[in-house]
């Protein structure tokens, strides 16, 4: 690990629904320079980088850096594809991660994170994973003779 990336909270319909659980606030400048101060710290005694990416907040005067999620090199190493188009963010303003297709199925994660949006059903958590099978092509279940396989066009 060379690198931390963090994020806030996001207003996400599925997370919104945990705030009171989450006690949820928004940070007061005081907490923006505590965060900084104790991230700086430790990636600076663990020789590691730490940044954020389109955060209304970036902390670089702490040393954070500015950077992609997912930027077009790490998407080449990842992938071997070359990627040109990025997100457009929903912010003012636009994020230069490159748009991929993300794999992964909501309601399949047991850490149940309040602040995650891809999980809003835990009756479904549990259903998808009693059919989970890690020898499986799929991330959830089998493939069944009676689904349908389209390809992706682009």
């Amino acid at each position: 690990i060379s690198k931390i990336l963090i994020s806030f909270i996001d207003d996400y319909k599925n997370v919104r629904k945990n705030w009171s659980t989450l006690n949820y606030k928004k940070l007061s400048e005081e907490d923006y320079k505590v965060i900084g101060n104790s991230f700086s710290k430790s990636v600076k005694a663990h020789n590691l980088t730490v940044h954020t990416c389109f955060e209304d907040r970036n902390l670089v005067e702490y040393g954070f850096t500015k950077d992609e999620c997912l930027s077009k090199e790490l998407a080449y190493k990842l992938t071997g594809k070359i990627y040109k188009e990025e997100w457009k963010a929903r912010k003012e303003g636009k994020c230069h991660c490159v748009k991929m297709v993300d794999i992964g199925v909501y309601n399949s994660c047991k850490h149940y994170c309040k602040y995650c949006y891809a999980n809003y059903d835990e009756n479904a958590v549990h259903k998808n994973y009693d059919i989970h099978n890690p020898l499986s092509s799929l991330l959830i279940g089998e493939l069944k003779d009676d689904d349908i396989i389209k390809e992706r066009l682009k």
